[in-house]
């Protein structure tokens, strides 16, 4: 069976996921694709996010699954936060059914 492009791209030229290697190496591949050329040329991230919103939708899930297990980024996007009243009554009473 022969692998897909994808994967002998990733097994031949990807390399670490980790870090700033990372992140040069999926930039590398998102130029590859055709992203960062022209008018966005160094910004292959930028360009392929602005064209793939399902993209960001995955990066949003991944955030989701992994913020509580990050107190900077929770307390980073509780900051962000309006105070919101009804919001701590409904806390309460959670914590007074318990």
């Amino acid at each position: 069976m022969t692998a897909s492009v994808f994967q002998r791209y990733m097994d031949q030229r990807f390399g670490r996921a980790e870090g700033e290697a990372g992140v040069r190496n999926l930039e590398n591949m998102l130029e590859a694709m055709g992203y960062g050329q022209g008018f966005m040329r160094n910004r292959a991230l930028e360009e392929f996010f602005s064209d793939n919103s399902g993209a960001i939708e995955a990066v949003l899930m991944w955030i989701e699954n992994e913020v509580e297990g990050v107190p900077e980024w929770e307390e980073g996007l509780e900051g962000e936060l309006e105070y919101d009243e009804d919001e701590d009554e409904d806390l309460e009473d959670d914590e007074d059914e318990e």
